[in-house]
């Protein structure tokens, strides 16, 4: 027996991973991810007036666009249907930079989804706050809900 050699199929980031009952994906990246830093009243109604203002475990409901409040005055604006903003400083009070490669959407579903949020440090998974950042297994991730499933957006720097 060789112990180099595996029987096992390495995992493929398309495949999803089933743990129990419970079932990642990594979610399939929008067409535009901004950065808005600033007064982020200004720049969401002047990019996008009716898109949500998403905090901790709030809902996305399947909405093409969103924002996710990582702090007072930033946000990452996800956008499935658009063209990228121009990046820069605005006279409004706002400045936006392109996010679009900055994060990876983990997608975690599945009636042992709260566990798993549990063992990555995720205290209670009916908590609210203004701010969708925490920690997540160490790493300052943003967290929040999309109709049926968890989604956890890791810096792609780890």
């Amino acid at each position: 027996m060789d112990e180099r050699e595996w029987t096992d199929n390495s995992w493929s980031m398309e495949q999803p991973l089933r743990l129990g009952e419970a079932l990642v994906e990594i979610g399939h990246p929008p067409s535009s991810v901004s950065l808005i830093s600033g007064s982020l009243t200004s720049g969401l109604s002047a990019l996008s007036p009716t898109t949500p203002l998403l905090g901790l475990l709030d809902d996305a409901k399947g909405a093409n666009a969103f924002a996710i409040r990582m702090s007072r005055n930033t946000a990452l604006l996800v956008q499935t249907a658009r063209a990228r903003p121009d990046a820069g400083w605005y006279e409004a009070g706002y400045g936006i930079s392109d996010a679009t490669d900055a994060y990876v959407r983990f997608c975690l579903s599945g009636p042992s989804a709260p566990w798993i949020l549990a063992q990555c440090g995720v205290a209670d998974v009916n908590a609210t706050s203004p701010s969708a950042s925490l920690l997540v297994s160490g790493v300052t991730s943003l967290l929040i809900r999309n109709q049926a499933h968890f989604e956890i957006w890791v810096p792609r720097a780890y």
